[in-house]
């Protein structure tokens, strides 16, 4: 299978972190039904939601989540969500593992025609929408026990973070659109509407607003679902206008970049060039209206195709451009994803980051953003700075972000006293980090005991032919030194193979102007 790491986990950038593509698949994957399967625990990851709230995203055991894919890829529209509704703001792009950039371009014009027609757009939410997607409720008849199994037999909710979860959200959302549609055709209200998942953007006149919101409501107590109150906004033109500023600023960074690169005669200018547009970039970002689309704005720049055509070798870097860079750092960690390759180029970058990620990664433990740890350990390990996660250890160790502690694992920052601590946590729900435990230590005598004490999944344990399965595949896997993470000295090539792929796909649209693909107005709306 193609893309496991995208599929594993879509959209979240910590997909360049997992190694799920190179384990070794069962020969008899295909031979593996429900009865071969049982409920297994997912590991839980906390990323970051607001300034101060997360989001939980459960990675499933691999093997259950290998069979509900070989089930699920068949189903229509598997791969191409966007042509299960007409109304789907979004197409899932696979191989780069999120939406394609061009796709929101498109939706946003669309929405500024819309609102020339309509008086206002509304923004309504569904609450709690994964959390409260029950099973029975989505006509999958036997496939119900694929997704099940990968939550403990829970039925009450879809995990948040894989794509198998999205496709199932995405075609349950098909049959609120279509019940909404009946509803306004019946009472005669002029009303366009497209959704993002659980987002909905409904286009109507002012005297229909009550009764959009009114029948939105009933179609949500139909399915045993709720209007989240806290996400409701009514948006005139001029108004959403002012909001989605986030491609013309941009687009007004490049062209000024441009122009200090040459002469009055439209030469180019000889010597080495500023960084001008990272100045830039801090005082755009403080005149967008809030803080999602201050980072969809960064994030996205460094991922365009401008930056990453720079002439590196003609531009020098500042002290001032330092401190520029390191405050956008700290306003989101993403970033160093995408740049820490580049700068690190330059020797007194280095100098001056080091004391910044040594504060920055320590003050990350104490948050619940696992996400942001890992951006920070990656840009601290890229650069040799040992030290700074050595002595930050016991934080690691006490919190439950397993794969961060799984690379303290396979990088051996751990010492006896800390595997010992390891050892004693049995639960299952901690398999990750404990399949990491047990490659690191290296104990080929007690590898089949280890497997049984650690990863076999408790519904399977005394039933052999549920629990023979799943010892395979781990021992397999273990035997082969198979990691299911990326070590740090590969994640640069991945992440830039992500940014490669991101350029194409641009490229490829033709109708698009140049550059105006970046926008990415979801970015952070994560499913």
């Amino acid at each position: 299978m193609d893309n496991l790491n995208n599929l594993y986990n879509f959209k979240n950038p910590i997909r360049h972190f997992l190694n799920i593509d190179n384990i070794i698949l069962p020969n008899d994957l295909d031979d593996i039904d429900l009865s071969g399967l049982c409920w297994t625990s997912p590991i839980k990851f906390r990323i970051r939601k607001d300034e101060k709230s997360y989001r939980v995203l459960k990675f499933p055991n691999i093997l259950n989540f290998l069979c509900a894919l070989r089930e699920f890829k068949e189903m229509d529209h598997f791969y191409d969500i966007q042509d299960i509704d007409e109304r789907k703001r979004v197409k899932p792009n696979i191989e780069t593992g999120d939406f394609k950039s061009n796709n929101f371009s498109e939706k946003l014009e669309n929405d500024f025609n819309s609102l020339c027609i309509f008086d206002n757009l509304i923004r309504l939410d569904i609450k709690s929408f994964y959390g409260r997607l029950y099973l029975h409720n989505l006509d999958l008849k036997e496939l119900e026990r694929y997704i099940g199994n990968m939550n403990n037999g829970n039925s009450n909710e879809v995990i948040l973070g894989n794509y198998i979860s999205l496709f199932i959200a995405e075609r349950f959302l098909k049959k609120v659109s279509d019940d909404l549609y009946e509803k306004f055709q019946m009472e005669k209200i002029e009303c366009e509407f497209s959704y993002f998942s659980d987002d909905f953007y409904f286009f109507c006149n002012k005297e229909d607003n009550n009764k959009v919101i009114k029948l939105f409501d009933e179609v949500l107590e139909k399915y045993e679902l709720e209007r989240n109150n806290e996400k409701y906004s009514i948006w005139s033109y001029e108004e959403y206008s002012d909001y989605n500023l986030v491609e013309k600023y941009w687009k007004k960074i490049v062209s000024e970049d441009r122009l200090r690169c040459r002469n009055t005669d439209g030469s180019e200018k000889k010597g080495k060039r500023n960084f001008y547009f990272i100045n830039q970039l801090i005082y755009r970002k403080s005149k967008l209206k809030d803080v999602r689309l201050q980072k969809v704005f960064i994030n996205n720049f460094f991922k365009s195709t401008y930056f990453n055509n720079l002439s590196w070798d003609n531009y020098e870097l500042q002290d001032f451009n330092c401190h520029q860079l390191f405050s956008m750092f700290k306003f989101s960690p993403e970033i160093l994803l995408y740049t820490l390759p580049k700068f690190k180029k330059f020797d007194f970058f280095i100098k001056k980051i080091e004391k910044f990620l040594a504060v920055r990664y320590q003050n990350s433990l104490e948050t619940n953003f696992f996400e942001e740890q890992l951006y920070y350990f990656y840009a601290i390990k890229s650069l040799g700075f040992d030290d700074i996660l050595i002595k930050n250890k016991d934080s690691v160790l006490n919190k439950n972000n397993q794969i961060l502690k799984s690379y303290y694992l396979i990088y051996n920052y751990f010492d006896n006293n800390d595997i010992n601590i390891l050892k004693n946590n049995k639960a299952e729900d901690q398999w990750f980090v404990n399949y990491h435990l047990i490659l690191s230590l290296n104990d080929v005598k007690n590898l089949e005991d280890n497997i049984r004490i650690y990863l076999v999944p408790k519904s399977a344990v005394g039933k052999p032919s549920k629990e023979n399965h799943y010892f395979k595949f781990y021992k397999e896997n273990l035997e082969s030194k198979k990691t299911l993470i990326k070590k740090v000295e590969s994640l640069e090539l991945g992440i830039q193979r992500y940014i490669d792929l991101k350029i194409s796909e641009r490229a490829k649209t033709e109708e698009i102007e140049e550059n105006t693909e970046l926008y990415d107005p979801f970015e952070y709306d994560y499913f």
